[in-house]
């Protein structure tokens, strides 16, 4: 045979390479093999030897894949790339498996299964159960799972079943904190012996190393005494009353949100009637009237308007008669004061259908069984673990594992360990070439690349697509997007494999509508914070569980004054200001807080100046939660970078109880997701306010020209720079207090004037040589008019100019050095910064106060 057109399989090891001919002894089942460098024939039986025709070297979308595995960065030991590397040794790809499926345009969606007997031992809701059952009924499934919908209680369940099945799973995710989050929960169930973290070289020495050889002892006692079958039966007679109180459930958390959003509406126009002094007339009517049928009478009026006095009449005497309301008072009045009145009688008539309709619900739900929920949990988990204590207690010492037993033993080893986790990256390599899992579960799908989570479905027979396609997806690097695009034209494949989609926007091209589930309850934020999210972003789709509280200022608005704080490098330090003087201080002693930012170099700003918090960009963020959440958007002008629908919806949702914006005070464009936010917060009665902090700076900025040229004329001027002028105009200011009156300031002061060598042997040989310089000053040097020795010395520092790394950086280091060695009081006041003059008053006060303790 040519081996160009094989992989060969030796105890499930390719060992293609290694071979020099391979050949079946005709009519038996044995294959004789002779090596590279060995004279030996060697013979093998069937169920040694695998023998595979090779069926991707003619698939276009396969080369394509792996042509795109090129432009994964990460290289091995051999500074060679390993996805192309993991690409390059794959020869054969199992018919029966999700990746053929998906690389033909062949995958089934079918219902093949039977979804009849389903646990579930970790809680579950309407749209959760229906994501388990279409787990079970089609080969591959996505469940939407946005922010705080119980996505990872989902994959629990599906694990849960595929074990109940005696069948194995893996379980996947852009990165190991999302395997993580399910392993960590089943460990807090006692399960994790049967789930072995693997993937990368460390997670499985680490295995290795912590298999302790022996079931848990609590294994024994799972068996449960009484029928397993009745209890099966109790459980699939509780899920179908479930489904009924499920429904309830929904029904009742979306007519709370109705009334809580129609009160709110109807506040506004009560304001409205108040400051437009409309009065309201009282409607009555003979029938039995609806708030529906109002607002039909409205849409009459407003559709039917005349002037003609006969025709108008007429017409009122029409609508009396039809809807019963026969005051011809109402009918007296003009249009908009009985368009006012019918709408205020509209508001009244649906507050209270709503607050019926609640407790109509509410009834329901009081003559139900409210823990029939808790006793289906908890008999899905007697089950689970009976089955589980039937499979393992019949051995007496539970096998252990080497190194070579990852390839050479993998049955065995999936047999006791039926739920292996691993990155999407590494799942390929988790055990030997010929392991099929029955199912393969990817979590982050939206943060997964085309050829990655290709890659993850080589192994499944089935497969589960969890993540959200409205939260940030993977990001492609600006270099290789076009190289990517141009090896997508030359390739001629369908739209779903572009490389700019994430693997979950590819997945739903390719499947049916009903092979996707929205994951609709949210459990996790205040109402009025996720709301937002869902009116923005998932078309009021969501159903929110959570209660509406008491709290007024669940969202704020903290805007900066105008200018230009936010630099080129993207960061803002007046925000950092505001975040640190006023939105910390304002929270007091409230625990578990984020702060978040589009930018990096924000994220390690705030960090710098900020500490016992935790502080990272958006993209980090993604998949936790905090009590409170602020966020700093740094543009001067929100770019679309950081205005990205994806990124607003995961920097709103990971609040859970309240919810901070600081941002530009700008005048910005009425449109975007950050105007929206903006308004939504305004309409829901948050607060909006401008931030208190400024700076004699802000005046640098062309928003306040006419103030900075008025200030200065005001105040001599000194210097070239306005940022000079206006410091010492402020410092003359301050100093005309009563408090500061012994004190005078003096400008541009020669630091050789302060520093006298003469008698000094503590600079170095640079520092001396830097004070001698004539261009070496202290900007502003605040003295006793008395004694003449200097109280404070202050620095004004252009941020551009004084940036680090710069000549003038330097420079900056030699002049504070040797100002702390000679122990001066010393200010440096970036043209970034704020409250400088909060700053310099509280700092000469200090020291007054350290002078008169002296004295003393």
């Amino acid at each position: 045979m040519n081996l160009k057109d094989y992989t060969i399989y030796i105890d499930g090891e390719d060992r293609t390479k290694d071979i020099a001919y391979c050949e079946q002894i005709s009519n038996t089942s044995v294959w004789k093999i002779k090596f590279h460098n060995r004279d030996k024939v060697y013979t093998y039986k069937v169920g040694r030897i695998v023998v595979k025709a090779n069926n991707v070297k003619d698939s276009n979308v396969f080369e394509y894949l792996k042509r795109l595995a090129e432009l994964n960065p990460l290289l091995g030991d051999n500074n060679k790339r390993i996805m192309l590397g993991i690409y390059n040794k794959i020869k054969y790809i199992n018919p029966l498996s999700v990746l053929y499926g998906y690389m033909n345009g062949s995958l089934d969606n079918k219902h093949k299964k039977d979804t009849d007997e389903l646990i579930f031992p970790f809680e579950v809701n309407r749209s959760q159960m229906k994501a388990v059952e279409n787990a079970f009924r089609y080969q591959v499934t996505v469940i939407e799972g946005p922010p705080g919908t119980g996505k990872t209680q989902t994959i629990l369940n599906i694990i849960a079943n595929v074990i109940l099945r005696g069948q194995t799973v893996q379980i996947v995710s852009n990165n190991n904190s999302a395997v993580d989050n399910v392993l960590e929960k089943l460990e807090s169930n006692k399960l994790k012996f049967i789930a072995a973290m693997l993937g990368n070289g460390a997670n499985k020495q680490k295995f290795l190393v912590e298999q302790v050889g022996c079931y848990p002892e609590y294994l024994s006692k799972w068996a449960y005494d009484g029928d397993v079958l009745e209890l099966k039966k109790e459980n699939k007679s509780r899920l179908t009353k479930l489904q009924e109180i499920f429904d309830a459930q929904v029904e009742k958390a979306k007519v709370d949100g109705e009334l809580n959003g129609f009160l709110l509406e109807k506040k506004y126009f009560e304001r409205y009637l108040e400051d437009n002094a409309v009065t309201i007339q009282k409607i009555s009517s003979v029938y039995s009237i609806s708030s529906k049928r109002v607002l039909d009478l409205i849409d009459d009026c407003e559709r039917n308007k005349t002037s003609n006095i006969v025709s108008y009449v007429l017409s009122c005497a029409l609508r009396a008669v039809k809807y019963g309301i026969w005051n011809w008072t109402v009918w007296s009045k003009d249009s908009r004061q009985i368009i006012a009145s019918l709408q205020y009688k509209f508001y009244q008539l649906k507050e209270n259908e709503l607050k019926e309709k609640q407790k109509e619900i509410e009834r329901l739900l009081s003559n139900r069984d409210s823990s029939l929920l808790d006793k289906m949990c908890k008999d899905s988990m007697i089950i689970l673990q009976d089955c589980l204590s039937k499979k393992f207690t019949c051995n007496e010492k539970r096998m252990a594992f080497n190194q070579g037993d990852f390839m050479h033993k993998a049955n065995q080893f999936i047999y006791e360990y039926p739920v292996v986790l691993s990155t999407a990256f590494s799942s390929a390599r988790c055990l030997s070439d010929d392991v099929m899992y029955d199912y393969v579960i990817m979590d982050e799908a939206s943060q997964v690349d085309v050829a990655t989570g290709a890659l993850a479905l080589l192994r499944a027979k089935n497969a589960i697509i969890v993540g959200d396609s409205k939260q940030l997806p993977n990001i492609v690097d600006k270099k290789y997007r076009q190289y990517a695009e141009r090896i997508f034209e030359d390739a001629s494949v369908r739209a779903c494999y572009k490389y700019t989609y994430s693997f979950l926007q590819s997945i739903k091209m390719e499947l049916a509508e009903e092979q996707c589930v929205l994951l609709r309850e949210h459990y996790r934020c205040h109402p009025r914070i996720i709301d937002f999210c869902n009116k923005k972003f998932y078309r009021d789709e969501l159903v929110i569980m959570t209660a509406n509280g008491v709290d007024d200022d669940v969202m704020k608005v903290i805007m900066t004054n105008e200018g230009g704080h936010g630099k080129e490098d993207r960061y803002n330090q007046r925000e950092i200001d505001v975040i640190k003087e006023e939105v910390l201080q304002e929270m007091g002693d409230m625990e578990d807080i984020g702060i978040i930012s589009p930018y990096r170099n924000q994220v390690e700003k705030l960090k710098e100046e900020i500490h016992n918090v935790e502080i990272d960009t958006v993209h980090k963020f993604q998949g936790r939660e905090k009590s409170c959440i602020i966020i700093s958007t740094v543009d001067n002008q929100i770019s679309d970078f950081v205005d990205n629908s994806n990124m607003i919806n995961v920097a709103v949702s990971r609040a859970k109880k309240k919810l901070f914006l600081v941002t530009t005070g700008n005048r910005q464009s009425r449109s975007g997701n950050i105007a929206d936010l903006i308004e939504y917060i305004r309409y829901n009665n948050g607060e909006i306010r401008e931030s208190k902090i400024s700076s004699i700076f802000d005046y640098l900025y062309k928003q306040y020209t006419d103030r900075r040229i008025e200030y200065i004329r005001k105040h001599k001027r000194i210097s070239q720079y306005d940022s000079e002028n206006l410091m010492y105009g402020l410092l003359e200011d301050i100093l005309q207090g009563d408090d500061f009156a012994a004190l005078e300031v003096i400008c541009h002061l020669p630091l050789s004037m302060l520093i006298n060598l003469k008698y000094d042997s503590n600079l170095s040989q640079e520092e001396r040589s830097f004070v001698r310089n004539p261009f070496s000053h202290i900007d502003f040097v605040i003295v006793n008019k008395v004694s003449k020795l200097p109280v404070l010395l202050i620095e004004v520092d252009g941020v551009a100019f004084h940036k680090l790394g710069t000549e003038q950086a330097r420079r900056d280091a030699l002049k504070n050095s040797v100002i702390t060695k000679y122990n001066l009081p010393f200010l440096r006041l970036p043209t970034n910064g704020s409250e400088e003059k909060k700053k310099i008053v509280e700092k000469l006060r200090n020291l007054i106060r350290v002078d008169s303790t002296c004295r003393n």
